[in-house]
């Protein structure tokens, strides 16, 4: 009765970058699937199932705070490299239906995220979300402004992390029982480079050129499949999930959208060997398992794959992820742990044709590290009543020199006889490396307030890849949220 109450209450789609998101999965590990589908964020809660049964503590807690009301205002502010404080407003409206959202930010800082328009070279102002949303029955539809997340980490996906610039675009889903189909298309930034872009190139044209992306994805609740099948191979896992995306950036000099990129049932490397096309393609293969307590996810993305032995030796440009959560390890009750493991190949999301580089706004669209890395991460919360968790975070990081922005290392159109690809396919360079500690609480006092703070410190080796400069820096990061 409590859940169906708060339910009622509001249908929110929870933020790409909001604790909420943390507390969905814990409680999936819990073992209430508030959702089958967890490749596809942000959440929207007006389609969680909450089970009807009795409650733990514990659950009650995350359920609240998942399900409470959209506040009005949302504060932060980080200290580390930079100073920035931020300030949201919320400003929304639903029925049955139809859903309305604004978010008004107002930036104080020079950091490199979004709104980025400085002035007074210092204060910055924009949407960073707003958008309309239309869900009848199994369908949905959201046109504007949002920060969408592929993939099943709760933290920083492979292909689309939604930690950049967020999108104007319109994405569409259909959900049955034991699928959903997802596309979103949208226009990314217009530049003016070059057609190639290489070591070596002397070439100076440049054009104005259009750039899109598209992405198609289809997500598959395993179990429920295989009970539709009338198969029962599943009765010791809780549940079992499996997404493919499909991504393509394209465009151009006076070039628009084709409507090849706009079928969803057609595939963009088809494109590539069928038409001879120009946009750069990217697949990601993902998949989660839920036991009780216990779950595991994965993903692997391919942005080239070599099916023969290329004459200038180009190796495969890939990435891979694996994850671990656990709720209540080791006895440890009212807890949960998340450990991660990320690793990105060189060449990955870069190109030779700079319109179709994996970025937005010369932000990674994908891992926001970029290609050449890998990282390890550990992430702890302790709930030690209804209105307080203690959260700690641990991660290592080893970042090659390679972004994507960095030359093509040969000829393209055609390729040169006798050049060759770097041996080195992973780390390049001199490599950075970081480690960052982080310490902090949260206190929940729903649904008029919600805090945040967070101390942390964090060093670097080889600091911008410079060979034996280190740096350590102290990091607070606060923030609060208010419902007037």
């Amino acid at each position: 009765m409590f859940a169906l109450l708060i339910l009622a209450i509001t249908s929110i789609s929870i933020p790409i970058d909001s604790w909420q998101n943390e507390m969905v999965d814990e409680l999936r590990v819990r073992g209430m699937y508030l959702t089958k589908f967890t490749g596809v964020k942000p959440y929207y809660t007006g389609r969680f199932e909450i089970p009807e049964r009795e409650l733990k503590n514990v659950e009650n807690w995350l359920l609240s705070r998942i399900m409470s009301e959209t506040r009005f205002l949302e504060a932060a502010w980080v200290y580390d490299t930079i100073n920035t404080a931020r300030v949201k407003v919320n400003i929304f409206y639903e029925d049955e239906y139809f859903n309305l959202f604004l978010q008004p930010i107002f930036k104080v800082g020079k950091d490199s995220l979004h709104p980025r328009k400085l002035f007074k070279d210092i204060v910055a102002a924009d949407y960073e979300r707003a958008y309309i949303r239309f869900s009848p029955g199994d369908f949905n539809l959201l046109i504007g402004r949002e920060r969408i997340s592929l993939g099943p980490s709760p933290y920083d996906n492979l292909l689309l992390s939604g930690k950049g610039i967020p999108l104007d675009m319109i994405m569409g889903s259909y959900e049955s029982h034991f699928f959903k189909l997802t596309m979103l298309f949208s226009r990314l930034e217009d530049i003016y480079d070059k057609e190639v872009d290489f070591v070596g190139d002397t070439t100076t044209y440049k054009t104005n050129q259009f750039r899109y992306i598209t992405i198609k994805r289809v997500d598959f609740s395993l179990k429920d499949l295989f009970e539709w099948a009338g198969l029962d191979l599943t009765h010791f896992v809780d549940a079992m999930s499996l997404g493919f995306s499909d991504v393509c950036v394209f465009g151009g000099e006076n070039v628009f959208p084709d409507l090849y990129y706009l079928n969803p049932l057609t595939l963009g490397y088809l494109s590539q060997w069928t038409r001879g096309d120009d946009s750069n393609t990217l697949w990601c293969l993902d998949g989660r398992i839920d036991f009780r307590g216990l779950s595991f996810y994965a993903q692997w993305l391919i942005d080239d794959y070599q099916y023969s032995k290329d004459i200038n030796a180009e190796p495969n440009h890939t990435g891979w992820n694996l994850g671990i959560q656990s709720a209540d390890p080791f006895g440890l009750k009212n807890s949960f742990i998340t450990a991660e493991y990320s690793r990105v190949s060189r060449w990955t999301y870069t190109y030779f044709r700079p319109v179709g580089r994996y970025n937005y706004y010369e932000l990674p669209l994908g891992h926001p590290d970029g290609p050449g890395f890998d990282k390890i991460s550990f992430r702890t919360v302790y709930h030690l009543n209804r209105n307080w968790d203690i959260i700690s975070r641990f991660s290592y990081r080893r970042k090659g020199e390679t972004n994507i922005e960095t030359l093509w290392p040969i000829p393209e159109m055609p390729r040169v006889p006798g050049t060759f690809f770097p041996d080195n396919n992973f780390l390049s360079g001199v490599v950075e490396r970081s480690m960052d500690f982080r310490f902090g609480l949260r206190y929940y006092r729903l649904p008029q307030v919600s805090l945040h703070t967070e101390i942390g410190y964090s060093t670097v080796a080889n600091y911008q890849h410079i060979e034996g400069k280190r740096k350590g820096f102290l990091a607070i990061n606060m923030g609060i949220s208010l419902r007037i």
